[in-house]
């Protein structure tokens, strides 16, 4: 799975150290800790079934299974299919991660992290996460915008499986498993996913559709640090990019702290900001390229000591960092942009790559 969480001692900002998975998150999975202090359920928008339509599937583990869907985890589905099936996407989304490279899986948790996936991004700050799939079986990329019923995908066995399966889960900004619905003409009259039974997708594709603009933190992210935010960071940046954030502190230390890491590797990235008598604070986060690379970071914000001491941390949020998005041609190129394939324009064509073309109306008979 990917699912990982940062992880922080009592330590002086400018250290580092080592992420772990916690057993359990501040509120259970499905809610989120609100400003007042409370654990608010978080409603899940409908979503259609991840098959073509006709396909019948049958859930294999559902809502706390047994085997594997525990605490964070505890609202997904496993979903029996064929390998090589098309998998396709629940609802509209652009694609927030994916990785096809991986041919290894088995049922032991030595292949916890050798599973094929592809999560989308919703654009409310949830996801949907489609897990173990065969290898080279990711038919989108990284920033790519896809609609519903759109394939995105293919059925497979890599990482911690015990057969040819697809884990799916809608997930918030944490990326702790949120409960979701059947679509009424998938239910069977009952809109809870029950195991052990047969369903058929009516997931009809949905082209064109807008694009999905990149999620937001909610504001009250870090409440848990008594931090309510004002102005709230894109889950998804650009390299060279920055961005304002403003907020409140209602804790008795004297700082603030923004802390980043890298999810792979490194030191973390620590910057406090002092508040004023009200605890109010502004500050501009700032991803200069000669500091950052691009990729994943885990991200918190917590309330700091005059010496920049925070209290400890089981998890983070993660953001993603792009690379910049070239500049538009200029004269120097004319003569290369006026040879450009007009479709560019296209909200849905792809560039060409080693498993993938341009999306024609062919394409879109092979996506379908």
């Amino acid at each position: 799975m990917i699912l990982g969480l940062g992880m922080c001692g009592l330590v002086s900002m400018g250290s580092g150290c080592r992420g772990w998975r916690p057993d359990a998150s501040v509120c259970l999975a499905g809610a989120r800790l609100t400003a007042s202090g409370t654990c608010r359920p978080q409603p899940s928008p409908p979503h259609a079934l991840p098959f073509r339509p006709g396909y019948e599937t049958e859930i294999m583990q559902g809502y706390h299974g047994y085997q594997t869907h525990k605490n964070e985890l505890a609202y997904s589905l496993d979903f029996k299919c064929e390998p090589g099936t098309p998998i396709v996407a629940s609802r509209d989304g652009v694609v927030w991660d994916v990785r096809d490279d991986s041919n290894r899986g088995c049922n032991d948790r030595s292949c916890i992290e050798d599973g094929n996936y592809v999560v989308l991004d919703h654009g409310d700050g949830s996801f949907t996460e489609y897990h173990h799939l065969q290898q080279f079986g990711a038919l989108v990329e990284k920033d790519e915008q896809v609609c519903r019923g759109e394939t995105i995908g293919l059925c497979g066995n890599t990482g911690y499986s015990s057969g040819p399966h697809l884990h799916f889960a809608i997930t918030n900004a944490a990326h702790r498993t949120l409960p979701g619905r059947l679509p009424s003409e998938s239910s069977r009259g009952f809109p809870v996913a029950i195991p052990d039974t047969r369903y058929t997708s009516h997931n009809e594709l949905d082209v064109p559709c807008g694009r999905t603009e990149p999620s937001r933190l909610p504001r009250d992210a870090f409440a848990h640090y008594g931090v309510v935010l004002e102005a709230t960071p894109l889950l998804s940046l650009e390299i060279g990019s920055s961005t304002r954030i403003r907020g409140r502190y209602h804790g008795d230390q004297a700082q603030v702290a923004i802390h980043r890491k890298p999810v792979e590797q490194g030191e973390w990235h620590d910057r406090c900001i002092s508040v004023d008598d009200s605890g109010r604070f502004e500050t501009t986060m700032r991803w200069p390229a000669e500091t950052f690379e691009p990729g994943f970071y885990w991200f918190i914000i917590t309330g700091a000591d005059e010496e920049c001491h925070a209290p400890g941390w089981s998890w983070s949020y993660k953001l993603q960092v792009r690379r910049e998005t070239p500049p538009e041609s200029g004269d120097a190129n004319h003569s290369e942009a006026s040879n450009a394939d007009p479709r560019a324009e296209h909200p849905f064509f792809r560039p060409h790559s080693p498993f993938r073309t341009p999306l024609t109306q062919q394409t879109l008979r092979f996506r379908r």
